[in-house]
């Protein structure tokens, strides 16, 4: 195994270690999620800590020895700092790196997940961040292998102009087979054109905001039974938009 290696990586959550230390959650191109200690980082004078913020894409060069690997140095690549001048847009790339670093499990690659993170980075500050979140937590779903299927009944198989979203199953369903919350023809146009648009014509949707707040109880049903838990920044989300 190699002692150095570089590493282009996100970096997602980030941990207070012993005096001055911290590790950090990063997610690698090429080595998908793995942690890592900046030794310093938090002291004054570290060289590492302008580069080493969450949210940036650093390159990184890093030692392996005994536990976590080390990071010997540090270079900011990106910093998307647009999003760091809003509070709304802060918010909405912290979601995203929280979310991300909940589905993704440790040590498995997976370069359209993290082109998926960075395109969503950049785009935030182009995009109403409400519906940027949804279009990335159902493109992160499908990637993840739970990609929801709006077309068809979830129990019947029966075509679908419009919806409901209940708790017997882990999709829509007809008004035959289920209950719940109405999702209206609108709506679901709205998740269809989510699930199959490229991310630079997300801008492009327009829906209202009765629309937004719907999709968000759809996506975050979604994503909740996927994880089998809460994600607590969903309700932090909440209170700035839906």
């Amino acid at each position: 195994m190699e002692k150095h290696l570089s590493a282009d990586a996100i970096l997602l959550r980030a941990v207070s270690y012993g005096e001055g230390n911290r590790i950090f959650t990063c997610f690698g191109r090429e080595e998908g999620k793995f942690s890592a200690v900046a030794r310093g980082v938090r002291k004054p004078k570290s060289k590492l800590k302008g580069h080493l913020q969450l949210g940036n894409r650093c390159d990184l060069q890093l030692v392996r020895g005994r536990g976590l690997p080390t990071i010997a140095s540090a270079q900011a690549k990106e910093t998307y700092p647009a999003n760091r001048e809003n509070a709304d847009r802060y918010f909405y790339m912290s979601y995203f790196l929280e979310l991300l670093n909940d589905f993704v499990p440790e040590d498995q690659p997976d370069p359209t997940l993290f082109d998926l993170l960075d395109g969503a980075l950049k785009e935030l500050s182009a995009t109403e961040p409400a519906l940027l979140a949804r279009f990335f937590e159902l493109r992160l779903l499908t990637l993840s292998g739970y990609a929801p299927d709006f077309g068809t009944c979830a129990l019947c198989g029966a075509p679908l102009r419009n919806g409901f979203f209940g708790p017997r199953a882990a999709g829509l369903t007809c008004g035959r087979c289920g209950g719940g919350f109405e999702v209206p023809p609108k709506a679901l146009f709205a998740l269809k054109y989510l699930v199959s648009a490229e991310i630079g014509l997300v801008r492009r949707l327009k829906v209202d905001e009765a629309t937004l707040e719907l999709l968000a109880a759809v996506t975050r049903r979604l994503i909740e039974t996927s994880l089998e838990k809460k994600v607590k920044s969903l309700d932090i989300l909440k209170q700035l938009r839906p």
